[in-house]
């Protein structure tokens, strides 16, 4: 359950890998504290006047993406100047 110092995101191990390491976070004022199947719990560090709210988005950095890639419809790939790309799945709901 959320709290002041606690954000639970709607991303665990099914969502995203988290071997051989767990993903990285790219906010600042957070610490990863658990995955679960079905949800991330963060430790929030920040000023409670700025902790994400209810619908916000929080960007994980994923270490391995070989066992969830395909459970998605599009990838937005970043990169270090802030500009994204989609790349569409095309493996997405295939069994062949």
């Amino acid at each position: 359950m959320p709290t002041p110092t606690r954000i639970v995101t709607d991303c665990g191990q099914k969502g995203i890998a988290t071997d051989p390491l767990p993903p990285g976070l790219l906010m600042a004022t957070a610490r990863i504290n658990r995955f679960n199947a079905e949800h991330g719990v963060l430790d929030y560090i920040g000023d409670p006047e700025q902790q994400p709210r209810l619908g916000d988005r929080v960007l994980f950095e994923p270490t391995n993406i070989a066992g969830t890639f395909r459970l998605y419809r599009h990838l937005t790939a970043l990169n270090g100047v802030g500009t994204t790309t989609d790349w569409e799945i095309q493996g997405r709901d295939r069994h062949d």
